[in-house]
């Protein structure tokens, strides 16, 4: 994926679900102890540190895509290609707790957006 490679991965073993409310909601719970269904997990799956080999799974919600998208004017796969982007950059170590990370976190979304002609409109990563 462009987003790996341009991260300065290599070697990269990452899996993608795709998944409904339901679904989405009892990983949620199990994993992070929140009681609500999300639209993106990730979970870095080594233990090193080192970029440039990442192993990681990525679960989306297609639930949430189709319900979120019009909010963003884009169509439901886009909203769904954009989980995706959120998740990988969370195995690439970006997050999103504090207003700096956030930053960060929206700026590479947002380069990589763009170079897929991809601008996001709208609420600007509103679950996110």
């Amino acid at each position: 994926m462009d987003v790996l490679r341009g991260e300065g991965a290599s070697g990269c073993e990452v899996s993608v679900s795709i998944i409904g409310h339901q679904q989405m909601h009892e990983l949620n719970v199990k994993f992070l102890s929140h009681d609500y269904p999300t639209d993106v997990l990730s979970f870095r799956l080594d233990d090193r540190d080192d970029l440039r080999h990442v192993e990681g799974e990525v679960i989306v919600s297609a639930e949430m895509a189709i319900d979120q998208a019009a909010d963003f004017g884009w169509s439901a796969e886009n909203e769904l290609m954009y989980y995706l982007l959120h998740g990988t950059l969370h195995l690439c170590g970006y997050d999103d707790h504090t207003d700096a990370d956030i930053a960060q976190m929206r700026q590479r979304e947002s380069h990589y957006l763009q170079s897929w002609g991809l601008p996001r409109s709208g609420n600007d990563g509103a679950s996110h």
